[in-house]
């Protein structure tokens, strides 16, 4: 059995269709992306170029509710900054399971 601690459920059935919506919004905030499969690696960086924090977003199968989720992972740095990033993510999930 997976453990779905850190995961937000999205209300969609598509995975590929939540990674594109993923991608677009992190993309528009800035945020540098590295994709492998259903997993984004992301890094928010300071003006200096030094990692700020990072971060991965691994779209998944909630196979009990039949419905895509996006399962969340602080890797380093500012826990205030993943906090923000896991909200914008959130939101997004939200505006998922609206549509």
């Amino acid at each position: 059995m997976t453990k779905m601690l850190n995961v937000s459920a999205t209300g969609a059935t598509d995975p590929d269709q939540v990674l594109i919506d993923l991608q677009r919004e992190l993309w528009s905030r800035g945020i540098v992306l590295k994709q492998k499969g259903y997993t984004l690696r992301g890094k928010v960086a300071d003006p200096l170029g030094k990692a700020k924090m990072s971060f991965e977003l691994e779209v998944c199968m909630i196979q009990s509710l039949n419905m895509v989720g996006i399962r969340r992972k602080r890797l380093e740095g500012d826990a205030w900054c993943y906090k923000r990033i896991c909200e914008q993510v959130l939101r997004l999930a939200g505006q998922q399971t609206a549509v």
